[in-house]
Formats: structure tokens, C-alpha cells, sequence
């Protein structure tokens, strides 16, 4: 029902000439829940958050590859850094909002290089570089909704200080790519 006063209201805003109006009256018959949520995700924009949903994932599985060589170090193991990594990983990642709903089907693969070093005995910094290829799919059960691939860059620079028994580590990346 918030929703409805909400339309209400912006309807109250509105000429009965304006399209928005029109859009809001057409809500209005609508003759059950299901095909009100099915009109409502047909015009909202989710498509495009999927893609930012993926490029999030992406990154988190290329920053993560660099796990051995991050965290707490034992100050005995100090002079075993350097550490480099050439890491690669293949994700399938499918979603299921329930029957009859659209579901998003996302596939990567990446490849992620770096090394990490000692600055001093406190400090040890580190980089990596990774690329992805991906490829997303948005369908409901009976019709596909969205499709698109690309290709996915991220640049990456990280820290990890350690005094006794404290600890922080920090990390900044950089990332884009393209995709149609």
C-alpha cells in the first residue's frame, strides 16, 4: 500500500496529459501481484547493476588471489618475503530469484600476477596486475533478457604493517574494462 500512495502522490503531481500520469494509471490495472513485479523489473534499470555486481565480483576474486602473501606474518618468517603469485581462477556464478523470475548466469576466468616485499622489518608493500574475460546472461525460464561479454583490468597496490602482535593491512585497485 506505501507504494500506492507514493504513485498517488506523484500522480497528484502530474497533468492527465503527462506519460509518467498515463504510466501510473496503467499500474493501476494490473490484475495480480506477479505481472505488477514482472512490469516493475522490465522497467527498472537492474541490468546495468548486474554488470556492476560482476565487475565487483571480478575484482574481489582478483584482489583475493593474492591471499597467502597478505595477513598477519610471523616476524620469525620476515626475510621470506618476497612473495609473488601467478594465480588464475574459472567461476561460474548463477543466481536463482525463484521460479518464473529473471536469474542472472555470470562465467569469468582471470589471470592475476603480482609480488608483495619487505620495505623494512614493519613494512612489507606490494602490486598485481590482472585481466578477466567474462560473459552474463539475465533470462527468466521462457524468454533471455540481457547478454553480454567483455573483458575486465585491474591494477592493485598493497600493504601489510606489523609491530609485535598488531597488525593492519590496506589495499587500493583500480579496475575496468569493456563489454558488449
Amino acid at each position: 500500500f506505501a507504494m500506492a500512495a507514493y504513485l498517488d502522490g506523484v500522480e497528484a503531481f502530474s497533468s492527465p496529459e503527462n506519460p509518467w500520469a498515463r504510466l501510473i494509471n496503467m499500474f493501476r490495472f494490473i490484475p495480480d501481484e506477479a505481472t505488477f513485479g514482472e512490469v516493475l523489473m522490465r522497467l527498472t534499470p537492474h541490468y546495468a547493476s548486474q554488470g556492476i555486481d560482476l565487475f565487483s565480483k571480478i575484482g574481489d576474486d582478483m584482489a583475493g588471489q593474492s591471499g597467502a602473501c597478505m595477513g598477519p606474518r610471523n616476524p620469525s618468517l620476515a626475510q621470506q618475503v618476497p612473495c609473488f603469485w601467478l594465480e588464475g581462477s574459472d567461476v561460474n556464478s548463477k543466481s536463482d530469484f525463484g521460479a518464473g523470475r529473471a536469474s542472472p548466469d555470470s562465467k569469468w576466468n582471470s589471470w592475476n600476477v603480482g609480488a608483495i616485499t619487505n620495505v623494512n622489518s614493519e613494512w612489507s608493500v606490494g602490486g598485481s596486475l590482472g585481466t578477466s574475460e567474462f560473459a552474463n546472461e539475465i533470462s527468466t525460464p521462457s524468454e533471455l533478457l540481457s547478454q553480454y561479454s567483455g573483458d575486465y583490468y585491474q591494477v592493485s597496490f598493497f600493504g601489510n604493517y606489523q609491530k609485535d602482535s598488531m597488525f593492519s593491512n590496506f589495499a587500493f585497485s583500480a579496475g575496468g574494462g569493456d563489454f558488449s
